[in-house]
């Protein structure tokens, strides 16, 4: 949808205050989806990462924000994995916050239980890309993970 590609290059380009509305729009037009759940999801993230001026305690209370909604997401999306991949971003971000796994292995976990019952291999390629992201490694960003 031409929204959805809206509000990811909006999150992409930094402008979150532009995305943020543009999903309130969204969800007073046609409810919330699993594309835009993880949208916030990734919004808050991007916020916490490279939003200009924070303290740390900001930036962790806005990825605790961040891993609250995303664990609503996947009770309320259980089989949605890029809501998964999220929360695995959310993990990645927390830890080079904090150096806490926390967040991150809680994340994988839940990516490693929708495998064993959904049996998606892209689910495998997103644990790995995670993990690489965790190390510091570049990675390459697939279609299925936008």
């Amino acid at each position: 949808m031409p929204r959805h590609r809206l509000i990811r290059n909006l999150i992409s380009i930094g402008a979150y205050e532009k995305a943020e509305t543009e999903i309130r729009i969204f969800e007073n037009d046609f409810a919330t989806d699993g594309p835009v759940y993880r949208y916030k999801i990734a919004l808050l993230a991007a916020r916490a990462a490279h939003s200009p001026g924070l303290l740390k305690q900001d930036r962790e209370k806005i990825l605790q924000d961040a891993r609250a909604l995303a664990l609503l997401g996947i009770g309320r999306f259980p089989q949605n994995k890029t809501i998964m991949a999220a929360y695995g971003d959310v993990g990645v971000e927390f830890y080079r916050l904090t150096g806490s796994y926390a967040y991150f292995d809680e994340a994988l976990a839940c990516l490693r239980a929708a495998e064993d019952q959904l049996g998606d291999p892209d689910i495998a390629r997103t644990i790995n890309r995670l993990n690489r992201r965790l190390q510091g490694q570049p990675v390459e960003i697939v279609e299925s993970d936008r």
